[in-house]
């Protein structure tokens, strides 16, 4: 795998954990904002010892003990109702056994029926038992009622303040607050796995970073010479070009930064392109950068827009041959007003504006080859071209091998 694609893979795998740990780290400092508040809520839940509490038991315990008098009355009632009072349900009942017993060897109907209620009697009996013993376990308890009062004060508030309505949602509440807790531990568990990653990571980065640095220092003096040499193509005989390096940060292309020092004047000192380059030393400079990168990067097109700017006469015929030997590997694009760059392409489109009614409209046709010899006259010597003009527009077209009929 060449250099380069072996650096982008490392450093991409570095942004991504870098990435990953940076989320990570963001979602723990918001979840240390919330563990105070947390951890008090659940302080709060832990403290109210929910497991297995029946609030409907406990609520159900208060209406009995706050009605316990009025209960202990009823029952008493009750009671003497079935066993105690004159016509009590018990005497009753003996009485209209006996006389069905009377009876019985007369009638088997009779005997089922008495049968029947000395069954009823049995189970009256029970209940009559069973209301004594209510009866006298039922006592009023005011610290009963108090604690209980109290116990089912702590669920209510919780309840409102959780927006829950049971015992059940609270658990469940605490559940989830016990998780959120304990998360943040767990995170922390991950920032320290993801940082020991993202420091193999970056430690892999820096490894691929210096091997690719390397690589490109190696070329340093054979552009320089190449780029040199184009330029006194191009009538810049005396230019310097020096290719200043320092290393920086890892970023996407690696961890070098590089300036183009130029001077196009002998003895002068090479310095930054802002300050060393005229606008047609520039679009030069530029072309022959580009012209050196085109052999050597995959670009199925390449778009220059007005490379030209300041340049003219015999050099920019040496630009237009440059452009051709591009041209043989990539479509080429050239947005130009000088003759001779128009006079190189292959196709020449010309470009204008329309007015109707409502808008201007940009348009563009291609020039067959009267219309391209017209247009490249118009170039050299304006609106009303000269038949010297013409003349020259021809040349500069057979220069590149077209064939001129007329």
């Amino acid at each position: 795998m060449p250099t380069r694609a072996q650096y982008s893979n490392a450093y991409r795998q570095y942004r991504k954990l870098e990435a990953d740990l940076k989320a990570l780290e963001d979602q723990v400092a918001q979840a240390n904002k919330e563990l105070d508040y947390h951890s008090f809520l659940l302080s709060e839940l832990e403290d109210a010892r929910l497991d297995n509490e029946q609030q409907d038991e406990l609520e159900q315990e208060v209406k009995e003990l706050e009605h316990a008098e009025e209960i202990k009355f009823k029952l008493t009632s009750a009671l003497q109702s079935l066993t105690e009072s004159e016509y009590c349900a018990t005497s009753a009942m003996k009485e209209a056994a006996t006389l069905l017993g009377q009876i019985t060897s007369y009638s088997e109907q009779a005997r089922e029926l008495k049968n029947r209620l000395d069954s009823c009697l049995i189970e009256l009996h029970d209940i009559a038992d069973e209301i004594e013993v209510v009866e006298r376990r039922t006592e009023g308890d005011p610290a009963r009622i108090d604690e209980l009062q109290g116990r089912l004060n702590v669920l209510y508030n919780l309840q409102r303040k959780h927006q829950v309505r049971d015992v059940v949602a609270l658990l469940a509440v605490r559940s989830d607050l016990r998780d959120k807790v304990g998360s943040v531990l767990n995170l922390d568990k991950q920032i320290n796995r993801l940082r020991r990653d993202a420091e193999g990571a970056l430690s892999a980065v820096k490894k691929q970073a210096g091997r690719l640095s390397e690589a490109r220092r190696k070329v340093f003096p054979k552009f320089e010479k190449e780029l040199v040499a184009l330029l006194a193509d191009l009538g810049m005989p005396n230019s310097r070009v020096v290719v200043q390096h320092q290393e920086g940060p890892p970023a996407t292309s690696g961890i070098d930064v590089i300036s183009i020092l130029f001077t196009a004047n002998k003895g002068a000192q090479p310095q930054t392109l802002s300050k060393a380059a005229s606008g047609g030393e520039f679009s030069r400079l530029m072309l022959c950068i580009k012209y050196m990168l085109a052999d050597k990067t995959a670009l199925p097109t390449i778009v220059f827009d007005e490379i030209d700017t300041g340049i003219s006469g015999e050099i920019a015929v040496k630009v237009g041959r440059m452009m051709q030997q591009m041209a043989r590997k990539h479509q080429l694009i050239t947005i130009s007003h000088l003759p001779q760059m128009a006079a190189a392409g292959d196709a020449h489109y010309f470009v204008y504006k329309e007015d109707r009614a409502d808008r201007t409209v940009s348009n563009i046709r291609v020039l067959n080859l009267e219309e391209r010899i017209q247009e490249i006259a118009q170039m050299i010597s304006g609106a009303n071209p000269s038949q010297h003009a013409y003349q020259s527009a021809r040349e500069l077209l057979a220069m590149r091998g077209e064939e001129l009929v007329g």
